[in-house]
């Protein structure tokens, strides 16, 4: 169950963006660097840059975010599916609650030291306490910045169309990066700027794990008792310690 994770939100491994400032995504001039190099590879280069600045400007922007979640777990070969849903919850920097519903009640919070995830109908869950020098749970566009996207990940932003109604980030682990999946993309709604949905693929489990967020608020009063874990005292609480947490 215990893995590290370079990138997670409340349980589930990766969170885009909360949300990106609305200028333009035009490609900057090219630079000198740019000289020689082919003309789409230098401007699709810029359009990834000023996307992920304003990523990072908006990230400084933002202190809270709530959302309904739906989480996808499909089968490549048999096309086999299971379905989660409920509320997420996030504030800066650290605290996390995902608030699960269906199939079944699932309770997840996560903190600067330690990840519990319980089942109220069952009365029982795990805690684990994260190790010092681990890293951290973190919020794509939240509680990490470009720089540090870039070294975990390899990103390529696809070309947009004329009008586009979604931009599409790909995200690949770079080696030594342990993350239960081998690319991520990244969709962000055009008109909000507002992650939209994430599609991570694992090669290896021939698997696909599909996030998507809807009714997405930024900066919501959020209460302190939401990410401060709550269960019974005849609850059957099992203590960890580890390097991370796989999520569900």
């Amino acid at each position: 169950m215990l893995r590290k994770l370079v990138v997670v939100i409340a349980g589930v491994s990766i969170l885009v963006s909360a949300a990106l400032a609305g200028e333009s995504l035009s490609p900057a001039p090219p630079s000198s660097r740019d000289k020689g190099a082919p003309a789409e590879v230098a401007s699709t280069d810029s359009a990834l840059e000023a996307l992920l600045a304003r990523m990072d400007a908006k990230a400084r922007e933002t202190k809270t975010l709530q959302a309904d979640i739906t989480v996808t777990n499909t089968e490549n070969f048999s096309g086999r599916q299971s379905v989660r849903s409920g509320k997420i919850y996030v504030r800066k920097p650290s605290d996390l609650f995902l608030d699960l519903e269906s199939p079944y009640p699932r309770k997840i919070w996560i903190s600067s030291d330690a990840v519990t995830d319980y089942r109220p109908d069952l009365k029982t869950g795990d805690r684990v306490k994260l190790a010092a020098g681990a890293q951290r749970p973190q919020v794509i566009g939240l509680s990490t910045t470009a720089d540090e996207l870039r070294q975990s990940f390899n990103i390529t932003l696809a070309p947009p169309n004329e009008k586009p109604k979604e931009y599409t980030l790909t995200l690949t682990p770079k080696e030594n990066v342990k993350v239960d999946f081998t690319s991520a993309d990244v969709e962000i709604d055009a008109a909000t700027l507002l992650p939209v949905s994430i599609v991570q693929k694992n090669k290896d489990l021939d698997e696909t794990k599909t996030y998507t967020f809807v009714a997405v608020k930024i900066n919501p009063r959020l209460s302190d008792s939401l990410f401060e874990p709550k269960f019974p005292r005849d609850a059957d609480i099992q203590e960890h310690e580890g390097e991370g947490w796989k999520g569900p």
